[in-house]
């Protein structure tokens, strides 16, 4: 797996970010880094679960509410 910021892909208004677009590296050279990543990204998503499952349940109740 290639994990690397192409210069097209980011946004005009960021293109003046040198460390940004220069950041390039190859994920399978670096193994402890892959498996950071990844714990990091599933403790994000599941987060994001988290987060979603409250709107909705709040959502829910809301509509419940006779005070409305």
């Amino acid at each position: 797996m290639n994990a690397k910021i192409r210069e097209a892909s980011i946004p005009s208004n960021l293109r003046s970010m040198k460390p940004l677009i220069s950041f390039s590296t190859h994920l399978r050279d670096y193994p402890r880094l892959k498996d950071e990543l990844k714990a990091l990204s599933s403790i994000f998503i599941d987060k994001l679960k988290r987060i979603s499952n409250f709107i909705e349940n709040e959502g829910k109740n809301w509509e419940k509410c006779s005070f409305r």
